[in-house]
């Protein structure tokens, strides 16, 4: 994408099948849904050269075309009225959600592959105003941004949001300020451990992404909780874990 959207140097990508979901999302969140992309079977690991001369001369198991005609075709076709159509996104989404069971909301995450197995709690009304009634920061208030990789776009989260979450894995209403802290700290998952590395020691020098942000609602969380707001030598795992 970055060869033909920013250079315009025409591109066909080949995938393995197995990604043509997230080929797809990406291309779309990018401004490029139309992009060509031509698909061979998976895995490619471990083939000998002949077959993977299979996969060159057979066909794309997601159109079931002849892969070289796909190439050859995406290099050389014009762009259409649809190629160029202008793509514009709606970025709100509902605060509310058809109501359900807790099973059903298991099942749905199960289905879509969203957990990693443990339960969900259902985030009821009055689960998330239990869970915001132990900050004194706005609903409506937006904590940070963050996206789950390189490929895509940020996305804001709200306080509710956070609240939403937490009560969807099963946090204690108390946790809420430290789990905001995380989330303003702009970490993922994957970044947990950096975050408090950076909290112990000389914490307040070394802040993570987020700064003072982070520290105001940290400070909240500590203050909660009865727990030193910063400093040299303190080591503040215990508020995280």
């Amino acid at each position: 994408m970055t060869i033909d959207g920013k250079y315009a140097v025409p591109t066909v990508a080949i995938h393995t099948d197995i990604f043509e979901r997230v080929v797809r999302s990406v291309a779309r969140v990018n401004g490029m849904p139309r992009t060509r992309a031509v698909f061979v079977p998976q895995p490619v690991m471990g083939k000998s050269p002949k077959e993977l001369r299979a996969y060159v001369d057979g066909n794309d198991p997601v159109t079931g075309r002849p892969v070289m005609q796909e190439v050859i075709e995406g290099l050389t076709r014009p762009f259409d009225a649809k190629d160029l159509e202008k793509i514009v996104y709606e970025r709100t989404t509902p605060r509310l959600v058809d109501q359900g069971s807790e099973a059903e909301l298991q099942r749905l995450f199960l289905d879509n592959n969203w957990t990693d197995k443990l339960p969900i709690i259902l985030p009821t009304e009055e689960r998330v105003a239990e869970m915001l009634a132990h900050t004194s920061h706005k609903p409506d208030e937006i904590v940070g941004h963050m996206r789950p990789t390189q490929f895509r776009e940020y996305w804001e989260y709200t306080v509710e949001k956070v609240a939403v979450n937490a009560v969807m894995a099963g946090a204690s209403p108390e946790y809420l300020p430290v789990i905001l802290a995380l989330a303003a700290s702009g970490q993922s998952g994957c970044g947990l451990v950096p975050v408090i590395r950076n909290l112990e020691g000389q914490w307040q020098r070394r802040a993570p992404r987020g700064g003072r942000r982070f520290q105001q609602i940290y400070a909240e969380s500590a203050s909660a909780r009865g727990l030193p707001a910063g400093g040299e030598g303190q080591d503040h795992r215990e508020v995280f874990w």
